[in-house]
């Protein structure tokens, strides 16, 4: 049986390794929410504190398995940018703070059924350390499998992964008949999309994609969202925004964010036009993305997740309008754990949120 370590050198809070994002970039399930340009957009978009932990054999600094992951304050988002919501998180990270992260953890050699039980089990004792209150759900999306360890609570969820590596007439071959129609339809009504070139005209793309959010209830996090990914991941890792025109007029868009050789789709927006008259500005944008992820050189697309078993006619029809682009299905864990033993305060905010309610938001 092998026996693995944590090293001192790498348990500061805020410094990653030197080699961090080599680390990451070795692995075949690389992904940009454990790079230290992950760590830097929410420092500075939301002041977490990072923490980078490294699972190693004895004797060998090179990892097996690593972990970036973050300390914030209990439900951070949905106070964030509230009125007083800046003196309500600094007295929830003192009183109730959480730990959370991104598409962790990361096994770059080993079987991870054997591996993550032992890096998750040095995060609880850190939580214990720290009293912190909840582990928050966070998507285990880089293993392969769809395994819960011992103790925690799972969501299942899912998303299409595209191979970007055949050549175009085999991804067009691949996709579906009702999204070559699509795209096809709306190459025919003159739509076109381009890629946005500056931080100038990414900002001009904000306002209409918070009307569109507007429009459809959606939430937005301010300018200050957008703009952080640019900053950060730009130049350093990827992020490109598509947009999709209709007689000069914007229509649709879609971002893609990623890192070495893996991207993903955030934030699609569509107008009340391109919904009323079908201008299928959305598809467009899709086939554009893959073509480009292709001749760039990326292995995969993320299509994002769906609903396994859909709730709703909406979310039913987001995973039909996914699965037509020919990507592979995969489902994942979404793993989270009460840790009420290490914060008494939440336990009693819980109890008093299953008598009277939902008085929380996670």
């Amino acid at each position: 049986m092998k026996h693995y370590m944590f090293l001192k050198s790498v348990e500061q809070k805020y410094t990653a390794p030197s080699k961090w994002n080599e680390w990451v970039a070795s692995s075949p399930n690389a992904t940009l929410f454990q790079t230290t340009y992950w760590a830097d957009r929410l420092v500075d978009l939301l002041g977490f504190e990072p923490k980078y932990l490294t699972l190693h054999e004895r004797n060998n600094p090179v990892p097996v398995a690593l972990l970036l992951y973050f300390r914030a304050a209990y439900n951070h988002l949905y106070y964030w940018k509230k009125p007083f919501g800046g003196i309500v998180l600094a007295i929830l990270k003192r009183l109730v703070p959480v730990y959370l992260w991104h598409g962790g953890p990361l096994v770059l050699q080993g079987n991870p059924i054997t591996i993550i039980p032992s890096l998750l089990s040095e995060v609880e004792k850190r939580a214990k350390i720290e009293r912190i209150a909840y582990i928050q759900p966070s998507e285990v999306t880089t293993i392969g499998v769809c395994y819960t360890p011992d103790g925690w609570d799972k969501k299942v969820w899912a998303t299409y992964r595209v191979d970007l590596q055949p050549d175009e007439e085999t991804l067009w071959r691949n996709l579906k008949n009702s999204a070559r129609k699509a795209v096809k339809r709306a190459q025919r009504d003159g739509v076109t999309v381009r890629r946005i070139s500056s931080l100038e005209e990414l900002r001009d793309y904000y306002y209409f994609a918070a009307q569109c959010a507007k429009r459809l209830g959606k939430r937005m996090y301010g300018f200050d969202d957008f703009a952080t990914m640019w900053k950060h991941f730009h130049d350093n890792a990827v992020f490109e925004v598509f947009v999709a025109y209709h007689r000069g007029e914007k229509i649709a868009g879609l971002g893609i964010w990623g890192f070495s050789g893996i991207i993903g789709e955030l934030g699609a927006f569509q107008s009340a036009e391109a919904y009323e008259k079908k201008l299928y500005g959305q598809d467009l944008i899709k086939w554009n993305v893959i073509r480009w992820g292709h001749r760039q050189g990326f292995r995969r697309l993320d299509l994002a997740g769906v609903n396994p078993n859909p709730q709703t006619p909406k979310e039913g029809g987001i995973r039909q309008f996914k699965e037509k682009w020919g990507g592979k299905y995969v489902e994942y864990p979404i793993i989270s754990k009460e840790m009420t033993e290490n914060n008494l305060l939440l336990k009693s905010l819980l109890r008093v949120n299953r008598q009277l309610g939902c008085i929380l938001h996670r």
